[in-house]
């Protein structure tokens, strides 16, 4: 995890992550995020859309997985897209 963390600062420079929605679901936790970036040479901003499933047994981050598709966790806990 971190090596990806030092990757994406090593490739955007600056990175914000806006949390917009988050549920539970077992051991499991969708989250839909927006990654604002900003190019390190350029200064260009953007943000990136994107979903994270993390599974987490006995307090611990035991599976992490990601997509850039914002509604990809929320499908995979069996929710409604959008919601």
């Amino acid at each position: 995890m971190r090596d990806a963390l030092e990757s994406v600062r090593e490739g955007f420079g600056e990175a914000k992550v806006e949390v917009e929605r988050m549920e539970e679901a077992g051991d499991r936790v969708a989250v839909r995020l927006s990654m604002g970036v900003r190019g390190p040479a350029s200064g260009i901003e953007g943000a990136v859309p994107q979903s994270h499933l993390w599974t987490i047994r006995d307090g611990k981050v035991v599976r992490f997985e990601w997509s850039f598709d914002s509604d990809w966790a929320f499908e995979a806990l069996g929710e409604r897209p959008g919601a």
